[in-house]
């Protein structure tokens, strides 16, 4: 008991330092993502499981895709700063029969949102534009690209593709 004990510890220590790791180089320097009282997000419910957990987990995803997608549309020493002050992902999470276990439905009647701000600077941090837009795709389930259903936030990373497309190219 003592030694699985042990061994549970030493992995999940090692788990973390790799997740870390993992994150560390994922990181542009030139974003900054700020997440202002994600505890009071809208929706960000998990369908199954412990809500502490997915929240972590969509907010890293969302981190990592801010890190990948922004960088795209600076141009030399410019940063962007973007603060997320709340989040609705697309559907609902609605009980099932069985008990404890729970489901997203994905409708119409629940389209994704998220409430941001962002801030580009230039190298000398002088404020070049700053925005703050509540971001709703009521069309969510009509167009966009059908492959990338399968991928988690898939509504929502659309959603916010378009609006870097449109708003800071």
């Amino acid at each position: 008991m003592l030694i699985k004990s042990f061994l549970l510890i030493v992995s999940l220590v090692l788990a973390f330092d790799v997740s870390a790791q993992l994150k560390a180089k994922d990181l542009n320097p030139a974003v900054t993502v700020v997440w202002h009282n994600p505890d009071n997000y809208r929706d960000v419910d998990a369908a199954n499981g412990i809500k502490s957990r997915y929240l972590n987990r969509v907010l890293d995803d969302f981190e990592k895709y801010f890190h990948k997608e922004l960088p795209k549309y600076l141009t030399d020493q410019q940063t962007i700063k973007v603060t997320i002050y709340d989040v609705d992902l697309a559907g609902d999470v609605r009980p099932m029969l069985i008990q404890g276990t729970d489901v997203r439905l994905v409708t119409r009647m629940y389209p994704p949102m998220m409430d941001v701000e962002y801030t580009i600077s230039d190298a000398q941090g002088i404020v070049l534009r700053t925005t703050r837009k509540r971001l709703r795709d009521l069309a969510f389930d009509h167009g966009g690209s059908s492959m990338m259903f399968d991928r988690a936030l898939a509504y929502e990373k659309i959603m916010l593709k378009r609006w870097f497309t449109k708003e800071l190219r």
